[in-house]
């Protein structure tokens, strides 16, 4: 993403304006693409005066607000799995400021779409390899 320098050099000049009309173009975007992009910021970002922080905080207020509890879903999903929970804990809590229990209760489920369940028939059952 070429947009990451751009992003940090508004961020570092303080054009917050900007700053916000780069970061709505994002918005749109797939979650994996937000998540390369704060990837990119990470690692691009001076550690004597880092501005992920700013970046990440208007990219969350800006997302929240436009986009729907599906897709920030999808997107703290991707940030976790991209080892980047600092940045969903941000989208985490204005998601459900926002949208309450129905964002909640969406990203319980789709977390726990894959996992075992030690209380189902299924995980119980001796498999063709453990019968032998």
């Amino acid at each position: 993403m070429a947009t990451a320098p751009l992003i940090l050099a508004l961020a570092s000049a303080e054009l917050f304006e900007e700053l916000d009309a780069v970061l709505s173009s994002t918005i749109e975007r797939e979650a994996a693409e937000t998540v390369l992009l704060l990837r990119q910021l990470r690692k691009l970002d001076h550690p004597r005066t880092p501005l992920i922080h700013v970046i990440a905080r208007r990219l969350v207020h800006n997302t929240v607000r436009a986009r729907d509890a599906h897709h920030l879903v999808d997107l703290v999903v991707a940030l976790e799995a991209s080892e980047l929970s600092v940045h969903s804990h941000g989208f985490i809590s204005a998601a459900t400021s926002l949208y309450g229990s129905p964002f909640t209760d969406k990203l319980k489920k789709t977390r726990g779409k894959h996992q075992q369940k030690i209380l189902s028939r299924a995980f119980w059952q001796k498999t063709p390899a453990t019968r032998l």
